[in-house]
This record gives structure tokens, sequence and C-alpha cells, in this order.
């Protein structure tokens, strides 16, 4: 078997005649390794940490003494492979994927803090010398490169020889010597060092720096928590522990406080190509795979190796939603989906892989619900959007019909910000029905807190109002509903009307304060009483116009409007009818349809709704925009058709005499009540 210093001056010799039959490719290789040393400059310690964990070490070290760094590592002595590798840039035999770096030219950066490294493995003092090398080749030392040639040494100087035995007697197996180093450009280097530089190696577990004023040590330990691999990092100032979930090559970690998935850092959330990069990640944790990267591996480039590995982290992250679910009662996974809410897809990267993300999670059912069927997201079914629940889950965890359309009690119990995600990607609405039949069950009633149950009565009564709107055939059965007395006692709204009890106190309170006129007129009257809630509002003011009133000389309005006129031509018709002059704008885009003047000079701009019911409509952003713009001058004309007949209403400075609630699906704002004016017309066909 050769020795290893006989490998040394074999290639040696080789590499020499080539550069005596080449000196122009040995310059140009001198160019290389200059724009080589500026790409990684900075790097220096990153590519000497991944070689040592390339070589199966499991300990570091870097120290600094007489003006030369030492860089140590226990890990597989070189041999003839490694010596080729780091000579010839882009020679390596490393396998992509299985080992941190491959292209064999990471270790050229050495040049920018050192024109001469040492090296002693296998019991063999090699060195790469650009003074050296241009002696043997007989050229200028600006002509040669430092790392080409390696060159046998038969004598060291002394006291490098005696820190390198220090190192051997401390088991370290491979020592690189920076001479007379810059060793400025170092520390600056190690000063960013953080755990994650440890986080995805597959070996190192202890790392030393005693380097001038900068003195540090890393310890890290792998176990396994729960099924999945734990890594804690502990240095002089800090210990992190961080979660790694894998797949083949690629994996995501997250940072763990007390058992609990947190957000990391925002500077400490970068994609890693098993080192760090510069870019930033989807969210507040760390992605590894085996990504294609610049020559410096600061920045990622989206080909389709990198593509592919991005689908693998896509996986990763539907399989720790599904776990989140599944694990809930662990208490581990709070915080996971309030972490995917605050996703950035600003990178291309980041767009790319939330795009896989989005595809993985809806077109799989990995939710499983109480009632033991397994949904996607987009089959989850929401409260009704008109709801105002502060914890929509406090209705949930109850056993009741709710329930059974819900997630597993543990799930909303120890998972934050799990209804604002499923909202997300489901437009299925729990029905009213359904909740109208836990509201008449009295052991569901009981469950619930003063505010949650007055919440959910609330919404319940004003979604079957806009339900009774819009269906003519849709029949509420409010006096079902379960309702405490004011002696405390838990009865139906029926019994409560029929003994001509008294809802208690504070909860009448709160109910009054909560629904608008309307609805409690609407309310009562469905529950066939007229003081429930309050002494019902009075009607709306109403005017019938028709052909015996007053005639158009007199400035009254027109009994007849034409009933294939357009909507806004309608609108038109009847501010005329008022001795208003008015005109169709509709096609400006103003956030109105008229303009109407009275005689008096006073300016209305007018919204104008076509309705096939009297109260369901939406405002747009646009027209939102102009109602607050012009306040009392501003009217929603609502015109519904009945039959030959008719009816405008009229609705004066919508945000201040109706109640909308913006629905950001369709960035509308939809009314729920309001104070108006109605007015009847004769249609004529």
């Amino acid at each position: 078997m050769r020795r290893f210093k006989d490998v040394v001056k074999e290639v040696s010799d080789k590499f020499i005649n080539e550069a005596k039959q080449s000196p122009q490719l040995i310059s140009d290789m001198a160019k290389m390794e200059y724009y080589m040393a500026e790409s990684y400059c900075g790097r220096l310690f990153i590519e000497l940490l991944q070689n040592a964990d390339d070589a199966k070490a499991t300990r570091i070290i870097s120290f600094y003494n007489n003006g030369n760094l030492y860089f140590g590592n226990n890990g597989k002595p070189f041999d003839e492979e490694d010596l080729v590798a780091i000579s010839r840039s882009g020679a390596s035999e490393k396998q992509r994927g299985k080992t941190i770096g491959y292209r064999g030219i990471g270790f050229k950066s050495a040049s920018a803090v050192s024109k001469e490294i040492i090296i002693h493995s296998a019991n063999t003092y090699f060195s790469f010398s650009k003074e050296k090398c241009a002696k043997l080749l007989n050229m200028n030392s600006e002509d040669v490169p430092t790392i080409r040639i390696p060159i046998y040494l038969e004598n060291v100087e002394q006291k490098i020889q005696d820190d390198v035995e220090v190192l051997k007697d401390s088991g370290y197996s491979t020592i690189f010597v920076f001479t007379n180093v810059d060793v400025d450009i170092y520390l600056e280097e190690l000063r960013d060092v953080n755990d994650g530089f440890f986080l995805f190696l597959n070996n190192v577990y202890e790392c030393v720096f005693d380097i001038c004023d900068f003195k540090d040590q890393y310890s890290i330990g792998r176990f396994s928590n729960f099924g999945n691999e734990h890594v804690e990092i502990q240095n002089a100032l800090d210990t992190t522990e961080w979660m790694i979930v894998k797949n083949r090559d690629a994996a995501v970690a997250f940072l763990i406080k007390d058992g609990i998935i947190v957000p990391c850092k925002e500077e400490q959330a970068v994609y890693h190509c098993y080192l760090p990069t510069l870019e930033k990640s989807i969210v507040l944790c760390k992605i590894n795979a085996d990504f294609s990267t610049d020559p410096s591996r600061k920045h990622i480039t989206l080909d389709d190796k990198t593509k592919d590995s991005l689908k693998r982290i896509s996986q990763i992250i539907g399989l720790v939603f599904e776990k989140a679910l599944n694990e809930a009662d662990t208490g581990k996974y709070k915080n996971i989906f309030r972490l995917f809410q605050q996703k950035s897809t600003t990178s291309k990267i980041n767009f790319y892989l939330d795009g896989l993300i989005e595809t993985d999670i809806t077109s799989r059912k990995w939710i499983k619900l109480e009632n033991g069927e397994k949904i996607s997201p987009n089959e989850y079914k929401l409260l009704p959007a008109s709801f105002d629940l502060d914890n929509p889950s406090s209705v949930r965890v109850v056993n009741g019909e709710i329930s059974k359309d819900s997630l597993p009690k543990q799930v909303y119990e120890n998972i934050d910000e799990i209804e604002p995600f499923m909202s997300r990607y489901s437009t299925k609405r729990l029905s009213i029905d359904v909740i109208s039949k836990d509201l008449s069950d009295k052991n569901y009633v009981k469950q619930l807190n003063l505010e949650t149950y007055t919440q959910l009565l609330i919404g319940t009564i004003r979604e079957s109002k806009m339900e009774t709107a819009i269906n003519a055939e849709y029949s509420p059965k409010l006096d079902s509903f379960i309702i405490k007395n004011d002696r405390g006692e838990y009865t139906s709204i029926e019994d409560l009307v029929e003994k001509e009890e008294e809802i208690e106190p504070s909860l009448r309170r709160e109910i009054k304060d909560r629904l608008g006129d309307s609805e409690i007129k609407w309310f009562q009257a469905q529950v066939e009483t007229k003081n429930l809630i309050s002494e019902t509002p009075q009607d709306e003011e109403v005017a019938t116009f028709n052909s015996s009133r007053q005639g158009k000389e007199e400035g009254a309005l027109s009994p007849h409007i034409a009933k294939w006129r357009n909507a806004e031509s309608k609108c038109v018709s009847i501010e005329e009818s008022m001795g208003n002059e008015a005109y169709d704008v509709s096609l400006k885009n103003y956030g109105y349809d008229v303009e109407s003047t009275t005689p008096d000079g006073e300016h209305r701009y007018i919204e104008v709704k076509s309705v096939k019911k009297d109260f369901g409509f939406s405002l747009t952003n646009n027209e939102y925009a102009a109602a607050y713009q012009y306040g009392a001058q501003y009217f929603v004309c609502l015109l519904l058709e009945d039959d030959d007949k008719l009816i405008a209403r009229y609705i004066q400075d919508p945000l201040k005499n109706a109640r909308f609630e913006k629905r950001i699906k369709q960035w509308e704002w939809i009314c729920l009540d309001c104070n108006s004016v109605t007015l009847s017309f004769d249609l004529d066909s």
C-alpha cells in the first residue's frame, strides 16, 4: 500500500509537468482562483466545516497562534481522491445529495486569506504555496494559482509542528495551517456564525473557536421526540432546540421553546443548502435541501433540481399540518398555523413553493373531523359570515350538531388560529338549521358562557332574517331556542312568551344593544310578541304614490314609470318626479350612478341597486369610498319590482344609517340592516 507522502509527490509531479506544458492554462487558473476567492470571500469557515462533515468528522477546532490560523478535524484522513479534489477545480468525486460539498472548488476561497496553506494529514505535511509554485515553474507569482500544485514538505517550521502535535494529541487527524493569515477577514466571518451553521450537518457535534478575542464553543446534540428528530445546539451565549422533519434529502426545521414550535428570528429564517444561504424562507423557520446555487452558494437557482427539492419541502409542510391535527394534544404544534398565516411569497422561490404547498394541502383529504370523516380544507364548514364570534372554536368544542362538523375538541384547545387558517380555503358554511338545533338544545346552551351564547344567538337571528329575505319559503324556528329567564332558568322562547316571562335582564340588555331596531322588530314578529326585547319600533315611513295624488305641475311624484327602462333611468325618473334635476352618470365610475340637484340647490349622489328582495345589497370599495366622501349627500336607491309596482327604497348616508360587514373574498360591503324611506310607484309595461 502506497504511503500518502508518495501520493503527494506523484500528484505534485504530474501537475508540475502539466503546468510546464501549458503555462497559459496555469495563468488562466490563477485568474479563476482570484475570481473564486472574491466570490467565496467570507465563506472560508463554511467550506472547512462542510469538508470536515463530509470526512465524517465529529469534532472541529479553529485557533490562531503566532500569525497562523489552524483548523483541525477528526475525520477521515486525506487520500488521493481528496488531494486531487482540492487541487483541481470541479474534480471532486463527491456525490450530490450525499455530501454537503460536491463541486471541489470551495477550498479555493482560502487564497483570499493566505498565500501559503500547509496541510497535515495521514502523517504527511504538504502545502499549497503561490511563491513555491512560481519558483518551480519559473513564472511570476501573480501568474500562478495558490491552490493547484500540492508540494510535499520535508521540513516544517518548528512552531507550526509544535501546534500541530498538540492538535494531533487531542485527536484531530487533519489540520490546515493558513500561514501569515489575514485574520480580520476570517474573524468577520466568524462573528456571523450561529446555530444554523450546524443544524443540518450529518456528523459534527463539537466546534471550538479560539481566535484572538473570539472564543466560543458549540455543542450539537441529536435526539428523538415523538418520532421527530430534534437538534439541540449550545454555545456560550444560548441554547436552541430545533425540530427537523425530513423527506429524503429535504428538511424543514422549526424552532422549539418549552416544547412548542415558535417562530424563529427573521435573520434565522433562511434556506439552507446544508449550510445557510442568503435566501429568505417562506415563513419563520429553516428550509434545507440539495438546492442548486450560484458558485458562492449564497443564492439559490430555481432550476429543475431546485423545483424537485421544493416539491419535497411542500410535502413536508403538508405532513406537518396533518401531524399537528393528529398530535394536537402534545401541545407542540400550538403555533404552526399562525406561523403559516404570516408567510412571505415575494421571492420567486417562495412564490413557487407557496403554489406547491397550496396544491398539496387542498388536493388531499387529511383533516379528520369529530364524526370520523376526512375532508380537505376546502370542505371545512365555517360559521356563517355574518357571525361575529370572538372565539369561533368556543361553540365547536361543546357536544352538539355543530361539533359533528368540527375538528376534535383537542385541536381547538391546543392549536391557535385553526379557524382563520381554514377560512382561507373554505367557502362552505354551517347551515342555520344545524346551529338552530344546538340553540334549541338545553344541554348545549347551558355549557356556553354568556358572551358566546349572546354572539351565537345574535348571529343566528341576523342570518335567519337575511335568509328569509332571500328565500321566501324559509321558515325559521326561533321560538324553540333556549333562553334564560329572569329567574335564571333555561326555557324555550315559546314557553317564555306563553308564560309572559321576561328574559334575564343582562342577557336582554346585550341582545337589545347588539341588534338593530329592524332586527328586533323582525325577531319579535317571528316569536309573536311585541316586547320580548323592547317595544316594537314604529314602522318605516312609507310614501305610496298613485294616479290620484298631486299632479306634476305641483312638483308631485310621477305616478308611472316605464318598466322596460334600466335601473339608472328609473331612478332619474323618480328624482325628476320629486322636482329634482337628475342625470345618469353610471358610465363614469364615480362610485354612484345618478347626480341629482334639488330646487334648493342641494346635491344628491345616488347609487342605484336592483334587488330581488327588499333588503340584501352590497357596496363595492369604490361605492363605499364615495359614501364616506359625500356623507349625508349620498343615497342608496334600492329598486324592487313587485308585479306592476316599483318599490324604491332610499337610504341616506348609508354608512351612518346602515350596518355593513366587509366580506374579504368578494371585497364588498354587505348591508345587514338599515334605516330607510320607501316609495311605491306604478309600472307601465
